[in-house]
């Protein structure tokens, strides 16, 4: 990575590597244990096969440790495995293995771990985005600003998971528990812009058919293939912004299977469903969804859920009578 001033360097920036760097919540996202060993495993192995051996030996047993509560034996088991772990990123996926079995301080060594990530991004921003004169490294540039977003998000979710905040996702694996709480920060102090009332129903209709054909121009057919959104104009901007940071995430060889397949309301909040999404989607799209119920609909002032029998987030001024 590069150094921490904004001054010219000698050497052109290395938007390649760059674009190399994928942030461990891509695995996180997985919230399956053993995916995460298989993963530590393969990578050592790829490296010395007969030390991958005894690596797949420790960490059976740390996972089992983790199953049991038995988070002395994880602690010593974890002090066994690291030395032998060829990188000091295999060392970080074995702590997030430990944060997931919920080991007491692992949570706050992955908030760590995401928090650093988070910080060397911005600092290859601001290093080297001013560089970028290619569509192709602009591309770049884009995807690693997304990646700090999304590396901040999970260092506040995982914090505050150390911390002992409770969340509505609280039954599902700890990665996706860790990231509703990183997104719940970052939906309420998302900025929003209030609307003026349209002057007419046709007025509105107006509007939202411009709204829809710009959605269609900047995301549709050989894009992310979005079709019809349907949306109140107060979520416009929720989901322009989702798409403009889905759309900066995808790698090339990601774009060519990747659709966003519906996008709607439904009981009372935005909805964004997606096919063959890398995980990197997931807190994108958490974040819209969260944001819209705080988000009235009609304006896009504050608003919050509710209504008889059918669902909407409104604000005091269009709140259902």
């Amino acid at each position: 990575m590069t150094t921490n001033d904004n001054s010219p360097t000698t050497n052109p920036p290395d938007f390649a590597a760059a674009d190399r760097l994928r942030p461990i919540e891509e695995l996180a996202n997985s919230g399956n244990l053993e995916t995460v060993a298989t993963y530590i495993v393969d990578a050592t192995r790829r490296i010395n096969a007969r030390v991958a051996d005894t690596v797949q030996v420790l960490l059976d047993s740390i996972k089992f440790d983790l199953r049991m509560d038995r988070w002395l034996e994880v602690h010593h088991t974890r002090r066994t495995v690291d030395p032998m772990l060829p990188s000091d990123e295999l060392r970080d996926v074995v702590i997030l293995l430990c944060a997931m079995g919920r080991m007491g301080g692992a949570e706050g060594e992955v908030a760590q771990r995401y928090a650093a990530l988070a910080v060397d991004h911005a600092r290859w921003l601001a290093a080297s985005a001013w560089q970028a004169s290619t569509l192709d490294e602009k591309a770049v540039v884009r995807r690693i600003e997304q990646r700090a977003r999304i590396a901040r998000i999970f260092a506040t979710g995982w914090a505050a998971l150390a911390g002992g905040m409770k969340s509505d996702y609280e039954a599902a694996p700890t990665t996706t528990y860790a990231m509703a709480l990183g997104a719940e920060i970052e939906a309420a102090l998302a900025p929003r812009a209030v609307l003026p009332e349209a002057e007419s129903r046709q007025e509105e209709a107006i509007l939202d058919d411009g709204w829809r054909r710009r959605i269609d121009a900047l995301y549709g057919s050989g894009k992310l293939g979005v079709g019809y959104v349907a949306a109140g104009r107060g979520w416009h901007v929720l989901v322009e912004d989702a798409l403009e940071q889905i759309d900066a995430s995808l790698l090339p060889d990601e774009r060519e299977a990747f659709r966003v397949s519906d996008v709607k309301e439904k009981y009372g909040t935005l909805r964004i469903y997606t096919d063959n999404a890398p995980d990197l989607v997931d807190p994108i799209i958490e974040v819209a969804e969260r944001r819209s119920a705080l988000t009235c609909d009609r304006c896009g002032d504050y608003g919050r859920v509710g209504g008889n029998g059918w669902l909407a987030c409104r604000c005091g001024r269009h709140e259902q009578r």
